[in-house]
C-alpha cells in the first residue's frame, strides 16, 4: 500500500480526519508565525540599517565641519592672526590652533 493510499484509509474515519484538520490549522498557524517574524525581522534591519546611515551622516557632517574650521584656521595662521582672534573666530580652542600654527612654520 502506497502512503497515499493509507492516508486515504485513514482520512475516511472521521476521528483522523479531524486530527489531521487540527494538524493543518496547526501547520497553518506555524506558517503565519515564521511569516510574521520574517517581516519583523526584516523591518528591524531596514530600521537600524537607516538609524545607522543618520548617524554615520551625522557624524560625517560634523568631522567636515571640524575639518573645515581647521583649514580657515590653517589659513589665518598664515596670514599672520593671532591664535586669540582665530580661535574667537573659529570656535576651535587655543590647544587645536597652536598645534595647526606648529605645521604652518
Amino acid at each position: 500500500m502506497t502512503y497515499e493510499q493509507v492516508l486515504r484509509a485513514l482520512t475516511r474515519d472521521t476521528a483522523v480526519e479531524e486530527k489531521l484538520g487540527g494538524y493543518r490549522e496547526v501547520e497553518g498557524m506555524i506558517s503565519n508565525l515564521e511569516e510574521t517574524i520574517r517581516q519583523g525581522y526584516q523591518e528591524y534591519l531596514n530600521k537600524g540599517l537607516a538609524e545607522g546611515m543618520e548617524k554615520g551622516m551625522e557624524k560625517g557632517m560634523e568631522k567636515g565641519k571640524i575639518e573645515g574650521k581647521k583649514e580657515i584656521a590653517l589659513a589665518a595662521l598664515k596670514k599672520g592672526l593671532s591664535p586669540s582672534d582665530i580661535a574667537e573666530i573659529t570656535g576651535l580652542n587655543k590647544e587645536e590652533i597652536l598645534e595647526l600654527s606648529e605645521t604652518v612654520n
